[in-house]
């Protein structure tokens, strides 16, 4: 029992999600934080020698909007004749209606 305590509080303090808070988690989540498992973020693990307890916080996402966007090829994307061209860091796009839109993913790098 030891060893797997060790091992959870090495990979937490590491900044890696343990695979024991992870179904801990899991248990007790929604089907929409379940179906964006990939971004959960370990905020914080600490552990307490004298009470032999390990309190970490899990950050996940319970509401988000979901898109389907497209890279834009580096001579640009050609709709109805015109041609966008992408920007910096504006390399996808996605179609809304008939129009193209570029979209900026920097708000969903990590």
């Amino acid at each position: 029992m030891q060893l797997i305590t060790a091992a959870i509080i090495r990979e937490g303090e590491n900044g890696t999600l343990p695979t024991e808070i992870r179904k801990v988690v899991w248990d007790n989540a929604i089907d929409f934080e379940k179906k964006f498992q990939s971004w959960w973020y370990l905020v914080n693990l600490t552990y307490d020698p004298t009470e032999s307890k390990a309190t970490g916080f899990v950050l996940t996402i319970q509401n988000a909007s979901v898109y389907t966007i497209h890279p834009i090829i580096a001579l640009g994307l050609n709709h109805k004749g015109m041609v966008l061209y992408p920007m910096e860091h504006r390399v996808w796009a996605k179609k809304d209606g008939d129009k193209w839109q570029t979209v900026d993913v920097d708000a969903c790098i990590t």
